[in-house]
């Protein structure tokens, strides 16, 4: 997967430079400076070089830093899937992965709970709230700033499915957006990004480098500072001397573990980053791609996209030599027409008209608006056992128990909530009447 997102704007010397010699000269460096000095490194060179001039000497040692550059730009994938934690199949695998499923289950059964928390504490909203109101509407939002935290932790530093976690923070932080064109589109990232980066803008591509690059730096001065330790303490295990220098060595060790455990976070926090500008190629670069494809969809939602092109999509390029047993995906697929927002109908088949309106919104920091739905029966014959149905917007939520009639109208039987759907046992023939709830905005206001 790694191999798959870099270098995907043809530029190889700027990666080159900043993830593979960058890490090799510091490393070098700081060897020279902490280690060198207390424990000689075997610096002495093959006669044959020794004989050259200074500028050859210099050509020569730069040669030999941009080999281990080249050798460990090689290696960044396998180095990436071992901090991953892809080889952990071990003893010390399975306990850290046990453990980050667990984890991840906690948080996930925790936001869940919040949210129906959220839903209880929420007071109904109005002008002058009494001060247990006042104080129940201040808990529901500590409450809700609790599940959006919570949220956000589990959609960037965990994948979307449990048997999927992993025993590393930074292999969940990666495989959470490789993930992501599954949980969202249906398709897998390896199917999907080799078609993808085909369509996507030059200068997006850039920064996606830019990215990626920023976390190979990391990731590489993480390693070679952990084996910067390890040189230290086999060369003063060579040197054997008093306890004084065992002391040096373990003082300059600890110094190396601590900058390769912080470049390690950083390489986390800089897969965050590289991850959503990954998300964001997914997101704006699809359409593109399906163009190229020759795929001429009319798409009404999300859903659909998912269901009647990815996922054939995918079934398709993963198994080319069984294209005749898998439903195609058609050429050009016709307009779906989606299910009307608003809609009356009865059981015995009567005419009947419907129209919505809106009250204006209320309250902070979640708003609250009030939805009316009047009815008229067009008919000489009363229209039997009434369903009303209405769309509710995302990002919104239903008042438990705000439906109810108006003017002399019954209250409604709530049958569903998503979609919502109200029920009425009858209305006479000619008549007319009303009914509303109330919904809540489930995103804080400015």
């Amino acid at each position: 997967m790694n191999s798959l997102l870099t270098s995907i704007a043809g530029q190889f010397a700027k990666p080159l430079l900043l993830s593979g010699v960058l890490p090799v000269v510091t490393t070098l460096a700081l060897l020279l400076l902490v280690t060198h000095p207390r424990f000689p490194l075997p610096l002495s060179a093959p006669a044959a070089l020794k004989d050259l001039d200074t500028s050859w000497q210099i050509t020569w040692a730069t040669l030999l830093v941009l080999v281990a550059a080249m050798l460990l730009n090689v290696l960044n994938t396998t180095i990436a899937r071992l901090l991953s934690g892809y080889p952990w199949h071990s003893t010390v695998g399975r306990p850290l992965t046990a453990l980050r499923r667990a984890q991840f289950r906690r948080m996930r059964e925790l936001r869940d709970g919040l949210l129906v928390l959220y839903q209880d504490l929420r007071p109904e909203d109005k002008e002058d709230l009494t001060p247990e109101e006042q104080a129940a509407k201040d808990a529901a939002a500590q409450v809700y700033g609790a599940v959006t935290s919570l949220s956000r932790r589990l959609n960037q530093d965990f994948p979307y499915r449990e048997d999927l976690v992993l025993p590393t923070k930074l292999g969940n932080v990666i495989r959470n957006f490789e993930d992501y064109p599954r949980e969202q589109y249906g398709i897998t990232t390896v199917r999907l990004w080799p078609r993808l980066i085909a369509v996507i803008d030059a200068r997006y591509a850039a920064v996606l480098d830019d990215a990626k690059t920023n976390f190979d730096f990391m990731l590489n001065c993480s390693v070679l500072f952990a084996v910067s330790a390890v040189i230290t303490g086999v060369l003063a295990w060579r040197s054997r001397g008093p306890q004084t220098l065992a002391v040096d060595a373990i003082v300059r060790m600890l110094f190396f573990a601590a900058l390769s455990c912080f470049a390690y976070l950083a390489a986390v926090e800089r897969a965050r980053g590289w991850g959503l500008h990954v998300k964001a190629a997914v997101d704006l670069y699809r359409r593109a791609l399906l163009k190229h494809l020759e795929y001429d969809y009319k798409l009404v939602d999300m859903a659909d996209e998912k269901e009647r092109i990815w996922t054939g999509l995918s079934s398709q390029w993963s198994f080319p030599d069984m294209r005749k047993s898998i439903e195609n995906v058609l050429y050009s697929a016709p307009l779906l027409v989606p299910a009307p927002p608003t809609s009356v109908r009865s059981a015995n088949s009567v005419p009947l008209t419907i129209v919505r309106g809106l009250s204006v919104p209320t309250g902070k920091p979640f708003a609250s608006v009030t939805v009316t739905l009047r009815v008229d029966n067009l008919s000489p014959d009363a229209a039997t056992t009434l369903t009303i149905g209405d769309t509710i917007p995302p990002n919104w939520s239903l008042v438990w128990g705000s439906p109810a009639g108006v003017g002399g109208t019954p209250a409604p039987r709530l049958k569903s909530s998503s979609p919502l759907l109200l029920e009425l046992d009858e209305l006479a023939a000619g008549a007319s009447c009303s009914i509303s709830y109330r919904m809540q905005s489930l995103v804080a206001a400015p």
